[in-house]
């Protein structure tokens, strides 16, 4: 039990516990481990893009407080979401989360339910009392404190005994009196539910047809996905389906926990979840927290951004780097078509001149990967010689990865516009990244303005070396870096962004090497 001074007293929920028991219940509902062919061939349009890159699967639960984990482990990730309690977002005593959230762009889903609990659940003998008083005293703390708290979550995973043990009817009392207070108070806030523990087909009908008749639909659609995460697109689309046939408007959905407590720590699932939130085209989405390798750990109660980090040390897991390079897939989202045991992401953005994929094995075996890339010719920068660089991000399981492995860098050109770029023997779980440039060897072509961001990790004016999760190495240089030409704001080890013009610089050595010139000191600043 946790107790907070200023709440209303009553119980809460504590953070999610799974047991070892539990643990095999969800082994049991996977599916079978899969088993493939040798090769999984994967074809990548990058002249037909399918919509801009909005990373609207990069969303955490319980993952960040007012301080942890470092900035510089957050910030690359490009949150969108993250889905709290009351207590952790900052309404109740201590400092939260909600600043930090906000000015990394993300939107706050307050979780309602850890402010009470269910022992007994709200309206017990027909008391609402305490309902009542935690409800009234969230409203007005937001609204005192400023905080725009644009979704509240009315409950989670009424579905299940150990969430909510009082009964359909109750909830769906507890349900339409929650919405009118918040609307009442709020008349721009969103409502999201129900937040059931799987897609329950015949619940969530079941839900959405009384909330209809009762003018208590929620504004975004929610649930969880713990299963196999090919089968989302599909379920999406039955749920809109649904809504269409029987005069509901479509609305957004939030899949407000992804991934299962077997897929945790594996890269290669991840980027399926990541590739069927997109495909499904939903609103956001946010990583679920578990119990970690150590016995009596929790990723819902460590800052660990859910346990893609290591919740003592806060060093990055295999995860931590999908959900980097996953935001790494900047400007336009271009189509993929999967095979049985892999998928993939890619995107094209011409204003810093880069391609990237970011691929996903999940099958039983090892296989070579074969990327069948298609209409290179339709992107500009793309149609002459090319620099392409292919990571590995291997399966480590619980233990850190301090980076991925470079498997090669190598000048190529597309012949037709086409060009394969094959990788043996990747792992059962791993995933892959494929980053491609213009070959920078020669000439300056550039003269572009673009924005990064990144680790400073040396500093000796007129120029700083920021690390902008490319690793890349200049000749010479003792750590991995983009040079700058410019004043640096904060000391090495820390974040920071920079604006400049794309060029080139010639070394003692002769060699051209990347170079962004700064147009003045306020082209820089520091991100912690």
């Amino acid at each position: 039990m946790t107790q907070v001074s200023k709440v209303p007293p009553g119980p809460v929920v504590p953070a999610r516990r799974v047991f070892v028991a539990l643990l095999a219940l969800a082994a049991a509902v996977l599916p079978a481990c899969r088993s493939f062919a040798a090769e999984e061939l994967l074809r990548i349009d990058l002249g037909k893009v399918t919509g801009p890159a909005t990373f609207r699967a990069s969303g955490f639960l319980h993952g960040m407080s007012a301080t942890a984990p470092p900035q510089e482990l957050v910030a690359p990730l490009k949150p969108r979401l993250f889905r709290s309690t009351a207590v952790d977002i900052g309404l109740v005593d201590r400092p939260g989360m909600y600043e930090r959230a906000r000015a990394l762009g993300a939107t706050v889903q307050l979780e309602l339910s850890s402010s009470h609990g269910c022992v007994p659940c709200p309206g017990e003998n027909g008391d609402w009392t305490h309902w009542d008083r935690i409800l009234d005293y969230l409203l007005k703390e937001a609204r005192q404190k400023g905080y725009r708290i644009e979704q509240w979550d009315i409950w989670n995973e009424p579905d299940l005994q150990h969430y909510w043990n009082a009964g359909f009817e109750r909830y769906q009392e507890m349900w339409a009196r929650t919405v009118r207070k918040i609307r009442a108070a709020d008349t721009q806030a969103r409502i999201v539910g129900p937040s059931i523990s799987r897609y329950d087909r015949d619940w969530l009908q079941r839900f959405l047809l009384w909330a209809k008749a009762n003018d208590v639909l929620p504004d975004i659609i929610s649930w969880h996905e713990f299963e196999d995460p090919g089968n989302i697109p599909a379920r999406v689309d039955d749920l809109r389906g649904f809504l269409r046939a029987n005069g509901i408007p479509v609305r957004p959905v939030s899949l407000n926990e992804i991934v299962g407590a077997r897929h945790l720590t594996r890269p290669g699932p991840t980027v399926e979840y990541l590739w069927a939130v997109e495909r499904a085209g939903v609103e956001s989405a946010a990583h679920a927290c578990w119990d970690d390798e150590e016995e009596g750990v929790s990723g819902c109660s460590t800052y660990s951004l859910d346990g893609i980090l290591v919740p003592a040390t806060k060093e990055p897991r295999s995860v931590w780097w999908v959900y980097r390079r996953y935001a790494d897939l900047t400007g336009m989202l271009a189509s993929v078509e999967r095979s049985r045991g892999a998928c993939a992401l890619a995107a094209v953005d011409s204003e810093i001149r880069q391609a990237g994929i970011l691929v996903g094995c999940n099958r039983q075996g090892a296989a070579d990967v074969r990327l069948e890339l298609e209409n290179l010719d339709r992107v500009a920068f793309l149609s002459g010689k090319v620099l392409v660089t292919v990571e590995r991000i291997p399966d480590r399981g619980w233990r850190p990865l301090q980076k991925p492995e470079i498997l090669e860098r190598s000048e190529r050109r597309a012949v037709g516009g086409r060009m394969t770029i094959r990788v043996p023997d990747v792992g059962p779980e791993d995933a892959l990244f494929v980053r491609i440039r213009p070959s920078v060897t020669g000439l300056d072509t550039t003269g572009l303005l673009v924005r990064c961001w990144g680790t400073v990790r040396r500093i000796a004016p007129p120029y700083f070396w920021i690390d902008d999760g490319t690793n890349y190495r200049e000749s010479g240089q003792p750590e991995p870096g983009i040079r700058v030409m410019g004043e640096c704001p904060v000391q090495p080890g820390r974040f920071v962004q920079v604006t400049g013009i794309r060029s080139l610089l010639r070394t003692d050595g002769g060699l051209p090497v990347p170079l962004l010139r700064m147009r003045g000191a306020s082209d820089a600043a520091a991100l912690d």
